[in-house]
């Protein structure tokens, strides 16, 4: 399960169409990739909620701008 976390994860990052300099850095998903190896849960609701509050903190550290996604989803 947790394997298939860690490869779902770039797979989210692609839903959106977002630019190059829009990604979060390295650290950022090795970040991600820790909570998802650490986490000890099978649910997928609980891998989701990781992802989503670490891609809450890329949106308040700027890797991320709403106004990207905003642009990037109205297309």
């Amino acid at each position: 399960m947790r394997r298939r976390a860690i490869l779902l994860a770039p797979m989210l990052l692609g839903i959106l169409p977002t630019s190059a300099q829009a990604f979060p850095s390295e650290a950022e998903i090795t970040a991600l990739s820790t909570r998802f190896c650490t986490l000890e849960s099978k649910e997928t609701s609980d891998y989701e909620a990781v992802f989503f509050q670490e891609f809450g903190k890329w949106l308040n550290n700027g890797s991320i701008t709403y106004a990207e996604i905003k642009d990037d989803v109205s297309r």
